[in-house]
């Protein structure tokens, strides 16, 4: 199954965002605390699943410091906060993190075999 990433655009800088889960997104945010089940007993949690939705893509940014964890918050406020989001906007997250949480269990590496 493809999904399509969600590209955001911060019009007062002109910076592109495109969020989407890989494993080691997913791995982050579990090795972090983030389950996805959480999200229903604790709404602010949108604010993590936000903010890790850009590991895929934007890990170097982080790392630069170009991007932080208080401006994914900001840019989540811009579109409307947890509440005001734009339709479809925590299905299709979760339909990317689900792509990408079940990916965990492939192989990585086709060349081995292993035979019990």
């Amino acid at each position: 199954m493809n999904i399509s990433p969600i590209v955001l655009k911060d019009n007062d800088t002109g910076a592109t965002y495109t969020l989407e889960f890989d494993r080691d997104a997913v791995r982050r945010a579990e090795e972090n605390g983030f389950s996805l089940s959480d999200l229903g007993r604790y709404p602010s949690k949108t604010y993590d699943f936000f903010h890790y939705a850009f590991y895929m893509h934007h890990s170097r940014d982080f790392a630069t410091r170009k991007l932080s964890r208080r401006k994914t918050d900001e840019l989540l406020d811009a579109i409307g906060g947890p509440l005001e989001a734009p339709a479809g906007l925590w299905e299709r997250l979760g339909e990317l993190y689900a792509a990408a949480y079940s990916t965990l269990g492939d192989e990585k590496n086709s060349r081995v075999t292993v035979t019990f």
